[in-house]
């Protein structure tokens, strides 16, 4: 960085400060055959937030999708530690009986982060609740799906929430398609 000082700098009339600026992200490829698919890595040390997304296909069989975040400030500013994660795999229809089939499976993890329920129902009206529940195309619109997941779930201290997701199916091929997602929230301390 140059700058010209009313006085004289390291440089005569100009001042040279030389420093290092780490990456802000990573980004992985992979195709190994039997295994393809990529994701990336994002940092934010001023923030102390990191984002991560991920998202594998297994012989074009079973499609797995990671996105989390993890940040170790709290909203103020202070000290605080918070953790989203939400892991979905999606496959080829397991046959339930009766016409119903098991297309996914998913979870969802919040550790220091609630669950907000008008948020919540304002993204069953505006669509926002399929970026929760086994979202399309996750790398490619993967900035919405973590903001739509950081609306739902805000950071708040001594706050848990846990949820399992199944993404049903009825008729061959499927002609509807049903995704539930029940959840279980825990206040207090854990330990």
């Amino acid at each position: 960085i140059f700058s010209f000082p009313d006085v004289v700098g390291n440089l005569a009339p100009a001042d040279l400060d030389l420093g290092f600026k780490p990456p802000t992200g990573s980004v992985l490829c992979l195709d190994a055959g039997a295994v393809k698919g990529g994701g990336f890595l994002s940092f934010d040390f001023d923030k102390g937030r990191y984002t991560g997304a991920l998202q594998l296909s297994i012989q074009e069989v079973v499609n797995v999708t990671a996105i989390g975040v993890i940040t170790t400030k709290a909203p103020d500013g202070s000290e605080g530690f918070s953790l989203l994660l939400l892991i979905t795999a999606e496959f080829t229809p397991i046959q339930l009986g009766f016409g119903f089939t098991l297309n996914g499976v998913g979870g969802l993890i919040a550790v220091n982060r609630t669950m907000d329920l008008q948020a919540l129902r304002d993204g069953v009206r505006t669509g926002a609740i399929d970026n929760v529940l086994f979202p399309a195309d996750p790398i490619s619109r993967v900035n919405q799906i973590i903001h739509d997941l950081e609306t739902i779930f805000p950071q708040q201290q001594q706050r848990y929430a846990f949820g399992l997701m199944g993404k049903f199916g009825w008729g061959t091929p499927t002609l509807i398609t049903v995704e539930l997602g029940p959840e279980l929230r825990k206040p207090g301390q854990v330990g």
